[in-house]
């Protein structure tokens, strides 16, 4: 959306982060309701995506969006290595 369309980073990201938390939901009721699940697990993480995301969405404004681009390239960057490397078993 940033590049092809123009649309401003910030717009983007919580567009995107939207749109996965619809279809993230959603799929987490399909695996709740089938038992798959593990709520001892996944309590701990919900609080600390909520104490992330709220620290965020503080602190957003204040960061340069440059930095915030060469961040999220970097992590496209070392998600994109990582998933080559396990592709191919390279250890």
């Amino acid at each position: 959306m940033h590049l092809v369309m123009g649309v401003p980073l910030r717009v983007a990201t919580a567009t995107s982060n939207l749109m996965i938390g619809i279809t993230a939901s959603t799929s987490a009721w399909v695996y709740l309701l089938h038992g798959g699940i593990n709520l001892f697990a996944t309590g701990p993480m919900a609080v600390g995506v909520f104490v992330g995301a709220t620290g965020g969405s503080r602190i957003a404004p204040r960061v340069d969006v440059r930095a915030l681009r060469i961040l999220f390239a970097a992590v496209l960057l070392y998600t994109s290595y990582e998933m080559a490397r396990r592709a191919l078993r390279i250890v």
